[in-house]
């Protein structure tokens, strides 16, 4: 059996879950208004909470915006708030179409608990998951944030990015709250996380410029409109690897530098063809195993 190679992590985005800039922050497209969050009534087992108004509060940082959402939620919403952590992940489109991603972020992760009603897909979320997207949507609109409609799902039963996402911007604040696209049918995941402006323009600076150069091993059409540069690892002088991901699934590439500038030379999600190591002097620190004739795995002799 061939083993993996470089597997690039599954981006889910829901804290299961590269950079160096001072570039001026971009200004992701923003729409002034929030669309309602609405889905068709199902019947709950569940006991309520009593909501309280949503309060005006200050959220000036994504730390602070963090905080406050899970604190709200908490008091608000019959749902499991887990404790803050710092591996939130964002997953921003640029105005442009291209796709970078933010790590190691301030989030909370929200387990709902509830029979969700079957219409045929299992993919409909119950009254206490509906609850707390509106609870996040309106304390954020309520407070100044506005909902960036290309980085949001038109609604709860859109799955066109995978995972249900609505998308909001304040300042230099970004945040999104996500309902994991694979939640099962009694318990749904959920999670909320923020990003300065800051952070996007690091990692625009950084993945970008790989973005371009990667192509899609498995479909040539791929024009990289829907992927992101999740990792990138440098080996000076001459060769970088890159982890190339779509929402869930993904791929590694191997490049080196050609007449001074990065050109892909190898991608897939197994060691690449021993032929190819040996034409381009891969050294076995980016590529310890290779194929040798597609049948057996061999030691790297470079």
């Amino acid at each position: 059996m061939k083993s993996s190679f470089l597997l690039p992590i599954v981006v889910s985005l829901v804290l299961f879950g590269a950079g160096c800039s001072n570039a001026t922050p971009p200004t992701p497209t923003v729409v002034s208004t929030s669309t309602p969050i609405t889905q068709p009534a199902v019947v709950s087992t569940s006991t309520p909470m009593v909501e309280q108004p949503i309060p005006t509060v200050t959220m000036d940082s994504p730390q602070k915006t963090v905080e406050t959402v899970g604190a709200d939620v908490t008091a608000n919403v019959n749902v499991t708030v887990d404790p803050l952590q710092s591996n939130g992940v964002v997953w921003w489109i640029l105005p442009g179409k291209q796709n970078v991603i933010i790590n190691d972020l301030p989030a909370h992760a929200f387990t709902v608990t509830e029979k969700a009603p079957d219409n045929g897909s299992g993919r409909v979320f119950g009254p206490l998951m509906i609850g707390l997207a509106s609870r996040v949507d309106r304390l954020l609109t309520q407070n100044g944030f506005k909902k960036n409609t290309l980085n949001s799902s038109a609604n709860l039963q859109d799955f066109s990015l995978y995972d249900v996402i609505q998308a909001y911007q304040k300042d230099k604040t970004i945040c999104t709250f996500l309902i994991n696209g694979d939640s099962g049918e009694s318990v749904s995941m959920a999670s909320f996380q923020c990003a300065d402006t800051d952070r996007l323009a690091q990692a625009e600076k950084e993945q970008l410029p790989f973005l371009k150069l990667v192509q899609n091993p498995f479909d040539k059409t791929d024009r990289n409109q829907s992927v992101v540069i999740s990792d990138i690892q440098y080996y000076p002088p001459l060769f970088a690897t890159v982890a190339v991901n779509h929402r869930r699934t993904g791929y590694s590439a191997i490049l080196k530098k050609i007449n001074g500038a990065y050109k892909q030379i190898s991608a897939g999600q197994e060691a690449p063809d021993c032929t190819v190591v040996d034409k381009y002097e891969i050294p076995k620190e980016v590529v310890p195993e290779c194929y040798a004739s597609g049948v057996f795995l061999r030691k790297n002799t470079q």
